[in-house]
């Protein structure tokens, strides 16, 4: 079991792994051993930050730093939108 733990199993970067509460997160060190383990919830995803945000913006959310945000006029906060 270990030697399978240790195979790269990565899968693709834009791929979200779906929680289903067996899901298991698992940690390793920088010597490939088990620091520990994480069970992933029911509805919860596992990604990189890049897929979920192709993620959200394909559900229709735009996305816009907070420092930006505070900096915009009204004009340009409704321009976001469109």
């Amino acid at each position: 079991m270990e030697a399978e733990l240790r195979q790269n199993n990565t899968p693709p970067a834009d791929k979200m792994i779906p929680g289903d509460g067996r899901t298991l997160v698992v940690h390793f060190d920088k010597f490939g051993n088990v620091e520990f383990t994480e069970t992933v919830p029911d509805g919860a995803l596992v990604c990189t930050l890049e897929t979920f945000r192709f993620y959200l913006e394909k559900q229709g959310w735009t996305l816009v730093n907070r420092g930006a945000i505070k900096n915009m006029t009204v004009e340009q906060l409704l321009k976001i939108h469109c």
